[in-house]
């Protein structure tokens, strides 16, 4: 399945981190993203929008 991008929708960005964990746990805290490991090993998030 493809995914579906909204109008105004972030499509790509990069943060650099030296600590992916907390990193993760930050943004999901504060923006409520959520985190998930691709299958080609690269981190990306989900903005729920």
């Amino acid at each position: 399945m493809s995914p579906t991008l909204s109008n105004g929708k972030i499509c790509y960005i990069e943060i650099p981190s030296v600590d992916l964990r907390r990193s993760a746990e930050f943004y999901e805290k504060v923006f409520g993203w959520r985190i998930r490991r691709r299958g080609d090993g690269a981190t990306a998030f989900d903005d729920g929008v």
